[in-house]
């Protein structure tokens, strides 16, 4: 009680006194003289009734035996509980002061550049660690070694986490890791083998310490970057430091569920919510793709990226315009962001092995290094095989078949060889051969066809165009033939493009004979050969003058007509709603101008561009006309379609627990339905199954389909 009143006379709190840590250890080492001097007393006066009983033929009590022992257990019990505050708190300041003191002194030669010195005593002096020592033997004597270990950890714990949060800076591109294993080698272990006596017992107790901080580092920086890691996957490439901590961290420690349930609830939180505030189709892709790069860093054998990538894959595969991103996304090599770089890299490769490669060394290694999934984490695909990385393969694998890939790739390569008019397809033959490479020839043979029918068309194009007229019969060199030179045609093999639901219309009646004539003409070049127009798929260039401005667009044939047949556009055979849904786009362009009078709604045409109204040289209209048939709205007219048939489908696979293959599913439909009658291509099929997938209701692994 003395001690404590000394140490802390009428308060409550000894953190009130500036010097109580000076005063504390000379006050110990007080405690500790006086207390050597009552155990050896008491020692001297056990051995003396131990011999006088001895001397009789007495059995000593048992209260004899390790009196002295006893009564220092007695004295450190007293001695903690008089304490004003708890005793661990005590020693935890006394720690954390001497502490701060040491890494004070540490970092104050560091800056200084100072010359090298070759431990942490000469650097604090004798007296610093004699001061240390003094308290851990004044407790040892006390029995208390066990509440000051625990305390001096406490401090050392709190001090490297405190260090950890003002160091570490806010970007990624620097390691914390490699920085805080050094400090904690180079401040807070020294002090923890400053504060042990010398011998073997204090070497092990040091190698204790050593692994445990090690792993407390690792725990600590883990669960710092752990929180941060959803920033880390958006600065991606930039933070592949950061990334490597993680990575190293979670090797060294048992973060791997702290980690999925962290960054999944980050995903959830920040990307995958709904309303009005949801992200973009596009950014969510890319945001999916950089997270399997990241996870590639980190965990390269997939475990973690399959854990937390599912809610991903199935919050994509709810939003309709997913697939349409992908593949925009992978074949345009002009966005910033697009995938198409990916096409490039080579596929990872999934090696099937074979008992006689026994010259495989280093597959060899890896099988006898090979570790067990953790359990906690257990996340290994259905067949046992192993996961693949590449971002190709897990983008497709979002819908379980790449069929859907490729028919929705189909659609967008037939929408984009359709609006050319220079049949310039360099590009989209690169992007071909490099999917190719992916997905097979048989696959894309539908697309490689489609191309051909490009090319084809710009060299029969050329030879019409260059059709001397002597190769016309006598009965055309009679007539007054129109002019072809300004009138091209994509001459398409429809069997194996996808189908687009016309639109007809009347083609003005100057545009007819340039389409007559240019079929005039490929019927002589291709006899028995024959053209069949679908005008509406077209495009047109056309050059405006509105007053004193001019406009240079590319719009699709009807608005061409509503322009060419302004006076007479019922002669186009439009309803009055279709023709009012595509006289807007002209509206918006300043050229026509809307007015509600008392008979009804009035257009004319402007003498100048309206105010906001022309956008000037080089618009493209194609992509505004929303009223306009798309592959797209054919495709989900197809679907409607397929809808019929989706009972039939379900059926069967309810019958057949381990699923079917597309082309089993294709051949039962022609065999057993017959009302409706089963009339639809494979490759019909294929994407009705696919959406069938994107809506849950199957499955597809390795181009078998099972009901969900």
């Amino acid at each position: 009680m003395q001690f404590w009143e000394r140490l802390s006379p009428h308060r409550t709190s000894i953190a009130e006194n500036d010097d109580w840590s000076d005063t504390f250890t000379s006050g110990l080492r007080e405690l500790t003289g006086v207390l050597k001097r009552h155990c050896q007393l008491v020692e001297l006066l056990s051995n003396q009734l131990l011999a006088n009983r001895a001397a009789a033929a007495e059995t000593p009590p048992a209260s004899l035996i390790g009196l002295a022992a006893n009564y220092r257990r007695a004295v450190g019990a007293a001695f903690a509980s008089s304490a004003p505050v708890s005793l661990a708190g005590v020693l935890e300041q006394h720690y954390t002061h001497s502490l701060e003191e040491f890494s004070t002194a540490h970092r104050s030669h560091e800056e200084g550049e100072g010359e090298l010195l070759d431990s942490a005593e000469e650097l604090m002096g004798a007296e610093y660690v004699e001061r240390l020592q003094s308290v851990t033997e004044a407790l040892e004597l006390l029995g208390l070694e066990e509440e000051a270990a625990a305390a001096c950890m406490t401090a050392v714990g709190r001090h490297v986490r405190q260090h950890l949060k003002s160091t570490m800076q806010a970007t990624f591109s620097c390691s914390i890791l490699d920085p805080a294993l050094a400090y904690v080698d180079a401040v807070p272990l020294p002090f923890l083998q400053m504060t042990q006596l010398t011998g073997a017992a204090a070497k092990r107790q040091a190698e204790l310490w050593a692994a445990m901080l090690g792993y407390f580092v690792y725990d600590t920086v883990g669960a710092m970057r752990i929180a941060q890691f959803f920033d880390m996957v958006v600065d991606w490439p930039d933070s592949l430091p950061a990334l490597r901590d993680v990575k190293e961290c979670l090797a060294h420690t048992n973060l791997q569920p702290h980690f999925i349930s962290s960054f999944r609830t980050a995903t959830q939180q920040r990307l995958l919510h709904a309303g009005m505030a949801c992200a973009a189709t596009l950014d969510i892709l890319t945001q999916y793709v950089n997270t399997i790069k990241a996870l590639k860093e980190v965990d390269p054998r997939g475990i973690l990226l399959t854990a937390v990538g599912e809610p991903i894959k199935a919050y994509l595969r709810g939003r309709p315009d997913t697939i349409r991103c992908i593949v925009h996304s992978l074949t345009d090599d002009n966005a910033d962001d697009s995938l198409f770089g990916e096409l490039t890299q080579p596929a990872d490769e999934e090696g099937e092995g074979s008992d006689d490669d026994v010259e495989d060394w280093d597959g060899l290694q890896a099988a006898l290094e090979w570790k067990p999934d953790p359990v906690e984490v257990g996340m290994i695909d259905s067949q046992g095989r192993e996961r693949s990385l590449d971002i190709i393969s897990m983008l497709v694998g979002i819908y379980g078949s790449k069929e859907l890939f490729i028919n929705e790739y189909r659609s967008l390569l037939a929408e984009k060889l359709l609006g050319k008019t220079d049949y310039e397809c360099d590009r989209e033959i690169r992007t071909l051969e490099l999917l190719k490479l992916r997905f097979g020839e048989a696959n894309l043979h539908n697309c490689e066809v489609m191309l051909k029918d490009v090319a084809d068309s710009k060299r029969v194009n050329g030879n019409i165009k260059d059709m001397p007229a002597a190769a016309m019969s006598p009965l055309r060199r009679a007539r007054r033939e129109a002019p072809v030179a300004h009138t091209s045609a994509t001459i398409i093999s429809a069997l194996f493009w996808p189908t687009v639901p016309e639109e007809k219309f009347a083609v003005p009646p100057e545009v007819q004979e340039q389409l007559d004539a240019y079929a005039g003409r490929f019927f002589v070049l291709k006899t028995p050969r024959k053209l069949l127009w679908r005008p509406d798929l077209g495009a047109v260039s056309l050059t405006l003058t509105v007053g004193d401005d001019t406009l240079d667009l590319t719009v699709t044939p009807l608005q061409a007509a509503i322009l060419m047949q302004f006076r007479l556009a019922h002669a186009l055979g439009l309803s009055a709603e279709a023709l009012r849904a595509r006289i807007m786009f002209w509206i918006n362009q300043g050229v026509i101008a809307e007015a509600r009078t008392a008979a009804g709604l009035l257009y004319t045409r402007c003498e100048s561009l309206a105010a906001g109204g022309g956008r000037g040289s080089g618009a493209v209209a194609m992509e505004e006309d929303d009223a306009a048939p798309t592959i797209s709205r054919a495709q989900g007219h197809a679907l409607q379609e397929m809808a019929v048939y989706e009972q039939f489908v379900m059926g069967m696979l309810t019958n057949f627990d381990g699923g079917l293959a597309l082309d089993r599913i294709h051949n039962m439909l022609k065999m057993f339905v017959v009302d409706p009658p089963y009339d639809k291509s494979a490759e019909q099929l294929a994407t009705f199954l696919g959406q069938l997938v994107a809506d849950e209701k199957l499955s597809c692994e390795a181009g078998v389909f099972r009901k969900r």
